[in-house]
C-alpha cells in the first residue's frame, strides 16, 4: 500500500473512532477489516502523531503528584487533597475525611476486610462524611490499633469501628486491648488472648518504607521499644488464605 493511501486509511479509522464515536467492531465491519487491524491502525495513528490525546486537569486535582506517590511508595492508590487557602485545622480534616470517604465508598468491593486505626482526627472526619452503603457481601471492619491511655480512648476506638461497620453494612471486629502497654511481658500476655489474636489475624500486612519484605505492624506496642511507621494496603494472614483484599485506613 502506498504511503499516502495508508495514511488516508489510518486517518479515516482515527476519525471514525475518536470523532464519530464508533466502536472498533463497527469500524471493522464497515471497512471490511478485522478488529485487530483496526486496533493496529489506531496505534499507528498515535505513533504518527495523527492522534494527540491530552487530559485537561481541573484546578485542585493533582494526578501527577498522586502517581509519583504511588510509584515512590509502591501504593495501590494515593489521593492528594487541595486544602490551600485555609489555615483552619478542622477545615483540613473535613476535606481529607470527605475525600477518603468518597474513595472508600467507590473502591470497596464485596467480602473485603477494612482495617481502621483510631488515632486520627481525619478518620473520624471520614466516618462523619460517609454515607450508608448497600451491603457488599461479607464485609468486615477490623480495629487495627488499640486505645491509647485511658479506658475512654479504648471506648472511642470501639465506637469508631462500630460506626464504620454500620455504614458499610458489615461486621465489626474489635481489638480488645490498649494501644500501648508498659512492658514486653504485658504485650505478650495480651496478644495471647483468643479475641485479640482473632483481630490481629485479620490485620493487613504493610510494605515497610525502603524494603521489599511484607512486615506485620505491631499495634500493641511496648513503650520501651522503637516504634515502626508503616502504611499502605496489603493482605492479612487470613486474607491470603481466603483471597480477600484488605484495605487499611491509618
Amino acid at each position: 500500500m502506498a504511503q499516502i493511501d495508508e495514511m488516508r486509511l489510518v486517518t479515516r479509522v482515527a476519525c471514525m473512532y475518536y470523532e464519530w464515536d464508533m466502536k472498533q467492531s463497527a469500524i471493522a465491519r464497515q471497512l471490511g477489516l478485522s478488529q485487530p487491524t483496526i486496533s493496529r491502525l489506531l496505534q499507528q495513528a498515535k505513533e504518527e502523531g495523527i492522534i494527540r490525546i491530552s487530559v485537561s486537569v481541573p484546578q485542585g486535582i493533582y494526578t501527577e503528584l498522586e502517581e509519583q506517590l504511588v510509584k515512590q511508595y509502591r501504593l495501590r492508590d494515593a489521593i492528594v487533597v487541595d486544602c490551600s487557602g485555609e489555615g483552619d485545622e478542622r477545615f483540613i480534616e473535613r476535606q481529607i475525611g470527605a475525600a477518603a470517604a468518597y474513595y472508600l465508598e467507590s473502591a470497596l468491593r464485596p467480602n473485603e476486610v477494612v482495617g481502621i486505626s483510631s488515632w486520627s482526627a481525619t478518620l473520624l472526619a471520614l466516618v462523619d462524611a460517609m454515607h450508608a452503603a448497600p451491603r457488599k457481601g461479607d464485609v468486615r471492619v477490623v480495629q487495627i490499633l488499640g486505645g491509647v491511655g485511658s479506658p475512654s480512648a479504648e471506648a472511642h476506638a470501639g465506637r469508631l469501628t462500630s460506626r464504620l461497620a454500620d455504614l458499610l453494612s458489615g461486621a465489626a471486629i474489635f481489638l480488645p486491648a490498649p494501644g500501648i502497654v508498659g512492658s514486653e511481658g504485658a504485650m505478650q500476655a495480651i496478644t495471647a488472648d483468643h479475641y485479640v489474636r482473632g483481630a490481629l489475624n485479620l490485620r493487613p500486612c504493610y510494605h515497610r518504607v525502603g524494603g521489599d519484605r511484607c512486615d506485620r505492624t505491631v499495634e500493641i506496642a511496648c513503650r520501651q521499644r522503637e516504634s515502626l511507621l508503616s502504611f499502605g494496603t496489603g493482605r492479612s494472614e487470613a486474607g491470603r488464605r481466603s483471597g480477600r483484599r484488605v484495605v487499611a485506613l491509618l
